[in-house]
């Protein structure tokens, strides 16, 4: 699953809530992998950020395996393997990076998009065959982060 936070981020977030025309705010972008099958092996995470988005370079966990292609935009983050049961018998696998905007005139009363769609992908160890997920694109609405909510997301002038 892939997660916008600006509040209860594990990289502290800076600028106003909503944001703001010309002023700067930052997100983190969380994606969380669970796996209720075999064992994974290869597994990657990628996608992409938008024109007006900007990689910041912070990521968490230390040492998480992530790169980002500043000429194509894309973020890909290389897991390697993924046990069975995990998220269910043992913790998720997670990791974030962070992301800035500085919302144009023309975003007012909109949210800003972030990141395009993620895709994770990896090979079933046991079967042989290529498995994944899909989440959808992440907007400065942020329905699960109590400080921001829905009209927290909203560009204000």
């Amino acid at each position: 699953k892939a997660i916008g936070q600006y509040s209860s981020a594990s990289i502290p977030n800076t600028g106003p809530i909503p944001p703001r025309v010309g002023q700067t705010t930052t997100y983190n972008i969380v994606w969380q992998l669970v796996n209720v099958s075999n064992d994974l092996g290869e597994v990657e995470v990628e996608s992409s950020l938008p024109p007006n988005v900007e990689w910041l370079g912070q990521i968490a966990p230390e040492g998480s395996n992530i790169e980002y292609d500043k000429g194509t935009g894309k973020i890909v983050w290389r897991v390697g393997k993924l046990p069975a049961a995990t998220g269910i018998l043992r913790p998720a696998v997670w990791a974030a990076f962070k992301v800035a905007i500085v919302p144009a005139p023309l975003d007012i009363g909109k949210y800003v998009q972030l990141i395009y769609d993620s895709k994770a992908r990896g090979k079933d160890i046991f079967v042989g065959q290529i498995v994944g997920s899909d989440a959808s694109q992440i907007s400065t609405y942020l329905p699960n982060d109590p400080e921001v909510g829905q009209q927290g997301g909203f560009v204000k002038e």
